[in-house]
């Protein structure tokens, strides 16, 4: 029997698709899909907060910063999370991001994609949406450019308001803690 784990864990996609797995645990934070998770599998422990392991260790997420093509991965593209640096071969440009430094908005735009934003390494803020990759500012320009004053264009402005919002609040970089060091924030 294959033993497995989700993370973002949703309603239970996974196990569901999945029924003769062994689902260890789920990982969800927000409060209807934790619901569900409990009353779909009530017998998988749901540990909430994803930078939390079973054994208590802290987890960190890993994202690409570089895209690579043979691998199908784009920069700014999420990996798993690790405990500590030692358990991952760090390549290139990759390294290990605290989990405020990124967010995401799912069924947005007129294809009903997936927003990314996120930090880069001089502390501004990337966006990756669809074919679009770039800064924030770069973001705003196109969203008026191509959606204008629609429906669309009106969801892409609330969105990039709460992502300045939101990311106002981080560190500048020449005062951020180092991620594998010390205390996670």
């Amino acid at each position: 029997m294959i033993r497995a784990a989700t993370l973002c864990s949703g309603i239970g996609a996974p196990e569901t698709a999945m029924p003769d797995w062994e689902w260890l645990w789920a990982s969800e934070i927000e409060a209807f899909p934790s619901r569900v998770l409990a009353r779909r599998f009530p017998h998988t422990v749901n540990l909430g907060d994803t930078t939390i392991a079973p054994n208590g260790a802290t987890l960190r997420r890993i994202r690409a910063l570089v895209a690579i093509a043979s691998a199908g991965v784009q920069a700014g593209d999420l990996g798993g999370y690790i405990e500590r640096e030692s358990n991952l071969h760090v390549s290139g440009d990759a390294r290990v991001e605290l989990r405020t430094h990124i967010g995401w908005c799912s069924i947005v735009g007129c294809e009903n994609g997936t927003l990314t934003w996120f930090r880069d390494r001089s502390g501004g803020v990337l966006v990756n949406r669809g074919c679009f990759n770039g800064t924030l500012d770069d973001f705003e320009g196109a969203v008026r450019d191509r959606h204008g004053d629609s429906q669309t264009g009106h969801e892409y402005q609330v969105l990039i308001e709460f992502i300045h919002a939101r990311t106002s609040a981080w560190e500048p970089v020449s005062e951020a803690k180092e991620v594998l060091t010390g205390e996670p924030t």
